[in-house]
């Protein structure tokens, strides 16, 4: 990304980023430091990782199965469907309020998360694991001097609070965290 960022001419640009973007957008400015300004992030990964070393045969199955993806990824977009279905064991129903628009994305969604790479399935969780247990980029993200808004939904199953506090509460200097979107 920092190789295109340099190549198309831009000396400073703006980031923009969910989920996993938000620890790779972490990394750039690490590597990049000018090249970046200000940061919106909305429920990112940080600097922490994420400790998925138990979902990873959940990953596996989910490349094998839509059925599956369709279930779990539901957990990422709470606020579509109804709570009660949401639950171990049970289908997720859209909720009385979601859209067909809405729905109809999602189910696109799911389609085309059907179509990315083994090293997309199975090295997400690998690779957060490794960041979470060696604390590499943790150590390293108060050097980040670009301005953050990070935004977090409380119905967030995915990204802790306390990952995004720990960002905006000294790693990151010039950062706020906005709270209950969804």
């Amino acid at each position: 990304m920092i190789e295109a960022i340099v190549k198309l001419g831009i000396d400073q640009c703006h980031l923009a980023n969910h989920s996993t973007g938000g620890i790779i957008c972490t990394h750039m400015m690490v590597m990049a430091p000018k090249l970046f300004n200000k940061v919106l992030s909305l429920d990112p990964v940080g600097p922490k990782g994420l400790d998925l070393s138990q979902q990873t045969e959940l990953f596996q199955n989910m490349k094998n199965s839509r059925d599956l993806t369709y279930s779990v990824m539901a957990t990422a977009a709470p606020t579509l469907f109804q709570s009660q279905s949401l639950q171990d064991g049970t289908s997720p129903q859209f909720a009385s309020t979601t859209t067909s628009e809405q729905q109809e994305l999602y189910d696109r969604l799911i389609d085309k998360a059907m179509t990315i790479s083994d090293g997309i399935w199975l090295g997400v969780p690998i690779n957060l694991t490794q960041e979470y247990k060696s604390g590499k980029l943790r150590e390293k993200q108060k050097s980040i001097i670009q301005p953050h808004l990070i935004l977090w939904g409380e119905y967030d199953q995915w990204i802790p609070k306390a990952h995004l506090d720990e960002m905006v509460e000294g790693a990151f200097p010039k950062s706020r965290l906005c709270c209950e979107f969804y």
